[in-house]
């Protein structure tokens, strides 16, 4: 075969010749197309894991900030109901102090009982408030 310039390259047997060996490269390429499908398919199961797995860390996020704000609802509840109870308790000590059926003392202890159970109840509303923020957060939202 010869060559007699640009236009002959064109011609069948050059053509055979140069694409001969492409046509018989892309059939016979040792695994190379299947090592790169795995490849791809095991890049996509480790990013198909990797989701998975924040989506159940999310899930798990909101249901833990429900459970606790569910949990501190009722202890809020049942902290309202202490510290009520607290201040009567301390109004009933100064009004019997007042009164001169008790000592000061009475009252003292009162006051500090009823000082205690008001700090928890702050206690318990600022997690309540904390475990809110945090459900917002898990569901996505911005604070």
């Amino acid at each position: 075969f010869e060559n007699n310039g640009y236009g002959a390259l064109a011609t069948a047997p050059n053509s055979f010749w140069s694409l001969g060996p492409l046509a018989f490269y892309n059939i016979f390429d040792a695994g190379l197309r299947q090592a790169v499908v795995d490849q791809a398919t095991s890049k996509t199961r480790q990013q198909t894991d990797k989701y998975r797995q924040t989506v159940l860390t999310a899930f798990k996020e909101v249901e833990d900030s429900l459970s606790q704000i569910n949990n501190l609802t009722t202890d809020d509840e049942h902290q309202k109901l202490a510290v009520e109870a607290a201040r009567r308790t301390f109004d009933l000590a100064n009004h019997r102090y007042i009164e001169g059926a008790s000592n000061y003392l009475d009252v003292i202890d009162a006051e500090a009982i009823r000082l205690r159970t008001e700090r928890e109840e702050i206690y318990v509303r600022t997690a309540l408030n904390q475990s809110v923020v945090d459900l917002v957060r898990s569901i996505g939202g911005s604070w």
